[in-house]
């Protein structure tokens, strides 16, 4: 079975994908508070926390199944734009999560007008 060939009922790995942004978004973060004493720049910390996570989403994606039928760079730009919302869809769901999970512990007590 060449490169190329692939059985036809393969679905884009986005289960995968979504585990990898969540599993190296941590990671690098974690790396992130350890080596911030040493790194004094600000930006550094902004810059690689998202650009880490998505670009392995991307590389997942591009070597799968997922839009080998567009060809060049629109589907490398789709599946760049695909990466962006993976990662933003996997912070909201989590943003959200931590939320509730705050509120839940905290027997919305703090949660008045």
């Amino acid at each position: 079975m060449d490169y190329d060939e692939q059985p036809p009922e393969e679905d884009p790995p986005f289960g995968a994908a979504i585990f990898a942004c969540i599993v190296s978004f941590v990671l690098i973060h974690w790396t992130a508070l350890c080596m911030a004493p040493w790194i004094q720049v600000w930006w550094t910390e902004l810059l690689v926390n998202p650009l880490i996570p998505m670009m392995l989403i991307f590389i997942i994606l591009y070597r799968s199944r997922c839009r080998r039928e567009v060809i060049g760079i629109t589907r490398i730009l789709s599946l760049l734009l695909l990466s962006v919302i993976i990662f933003a869809g996997t912070i909201i769901f989590f943003g959200v999560l931590f939320t509730l999970v705050c509120a839940v512990c905290s027997g919305f007590t703090n949660w008045h007008y």
